[in-house]
């Protein structure tokens, strides 16, 4: 199970893939309006693979042989890739964030239904509250687009994505991971792009696609990182830290200023995921130990056995009191109901309660009775 530290480690981690995702998108919004989706993931897909082949083995991070859950993620981010850059295309940065963040609301909840982390019924309502901010982001259902459909497309499949991400094996090393998602998403860029046209870029472009593939490549590998060392639920409340990223570069790079339903349904989704970071943090109250039942007087009931030859002392002894005072200073003096009273045991007849009480001492005979040997031998 994952500590405070591998939290905290994971938080930051998830909060610089945060920022590098942002300006990957904000570069790669900037060329969507001059080529082709598919041309630019084919491009930045090959500078990613490229950088993560150099780079990987210097940050300490092997290229090992992935299992079917890191293909499955690949093929995952794949879909989110082209979902989101196509509601990139027409949506602005900001409201586009503000909708693909309803993953965190159901990363939250396979959190609990996949891998059985517990989210209190606090967490279940936080988590209501910030899908209801999404809602109030979308709007009344007439005015919805095709690109919200495709930001919200892409958050559900995201959650695909982080649930294969934690399923991957321990052996899979985070490098591994990210090359092989780099190199899955590559691949589908390439093919969308050789089956449309192709349009020649100039050296400022293939510079800020450059850019975004340097972003993507450190998103890439944080995320993975992120995803793997923390708790689950935990980690996916930092995502939120995107949204007034792209609410800075959008106002920078297009001169976007949020309206008021967006910034109202931004309040209750980034409000929702600092009430779970909350209920994360805070330490679960101890359970209080029911109070024993009062024992009546008298009544010292140890066992069944012990209960049936209680029973049949009483039976055997009626006039006998519940409680003996003489030996209730001694470990083998226990009291039983009806035990019988004497200067040498207090236990019910037949029965000896803790250790064996000291033996009885025979009486010795009276010198009267008792024939001298000196006398018979005169």
């Amino acid at each position: 199970m994952p500590t405070a530290a591998h939290n905290l480690r994971a938080a930051l981690l998830m909060i610089a893939a945060m920022a590098s995702f942002c300006v990957n998108d904000a570069f790669m919004k900037t060329l969507a309006a001059r080529a082709p989706i598919g041309e630019l993931i084919a491009l930045r897909g090959t500078i990613v693979v490229v950088l993560m082949l150099a780079l990987l083995p210097r940050l300490g991070l092997r290229i090992g042989r992935p299992d079917r859950f890191t293909f499955l993620r690949a093929l995952g981010e794949l879909g989110v890739t082209f979902a989101f850059l196509a509601a990139l295309a027409t949506l602005p940065l900001a409201d586009t964030y503000t909708l693909y963040f309803a993953a965190p609301i159901l990363l939250t909840a396979a959190a609990a239904l996949f891998f059985g982390e517990r989210v209190g019924p606090r967490r279940w309502a936080a988590v209501f509250v910030g899908f209801l901010g999404v809602l109030v982001v979308l709007g009344l259902p007439s005015a919805w687009q095709l690109a919200s459909l495709l930001a919200l497309a892409a958050a559900a499949i995201s959650v695909a994505r982080d649930v294969c991400t934690r399923k991957i094996s321990p052996e899979v090393g985070s490098g591994t991971a990210a090359l092989a998602t780099a190199i899955c998403v590559t691949l589908g860029g390439v093919t969308t792009a050789l089956g449309g046209t192709w349009i020649a870029l100039d050296g400022i472009d293939v510079t800020l696609c450059a850019l975004a593939a340097l972003g993507a490549a450190g998103g890439y590998v944080a995320f993975v990182a992120a995803l793997r060392m923390g708790d689950l639920s935990f980690v996916a409340t930092f995502r939120y830290s995107a949204i007034p990223m792209a609410m800075a570069l959008g106002f920078v790079f297009w001169g976007d200023v949020p309206g008021p339903r967006m910034l109202a349904g931004a309040a209750l989704i980034i409000g929702s995921g600092l009430f779970i970071l909350w209920r994360e943090r805070r330490p679960s109250r101890p359970r209080r130990r029911p109070r024993p039942e009062p024992v009546p007087a008298g009544d010292f009931t140890l066992s069944k056995a012990r209960t049936a030859r209680q029973h049949r002392s009483r039976e055997r002894w009626p006039g006998t009191p519940d409680r003996c005072r003489q030996r209730s200073g001694r470990r083998w003096g226990t009291h039983f109901p009806g035990a019988r009273c004497c200067s040498r045991r207090c236990s019910p007849p037949g029965f000896s309660a803790g250790r064996s009480a000291p033996p009885r001492r025979r009486r010795s005979k009276s010198p009267a009775s008792t024939p001298c040997r000196s006398s018979s031998s005169g």
